[in-house]
């Protein structure tokens, strides 16, 4: 439990991801993957991870999710 922990909170997506033209989709799923790992098991909590993991600079046009927001809506 503590490697997903740490695994998950180390996971993120940064402009330096961007400029690299690393898969936005990518980063999504595998921070909902360890999320599941971590425990968070409401949409609401795994979707609030990857809000987390992205870089504040990539953040300022994306809303953070609702506890009524879907995996699939955001």
């Amino acid at each position: 439990m503590a490697m997903a922990v740490r695994e998950n909170s180390e996971l993120t997506f940064t402009v330096v991801d961007v400029r690299a033209r690393k898969s936005i989709l990518a980063y999504f799923q595998s921070k909902i993957l360890k999320a599941r790992a971590c425990g968070f098991e409401s949409s609401h909590s795994q979707l609030i991870q990857v809000y987390s993991g992205i870089e504040i600079y990539l953040k300022r046009d994306l809303y953070e999710p609702s506890d009524s927001t879907t995996i699939s809506r955001y």
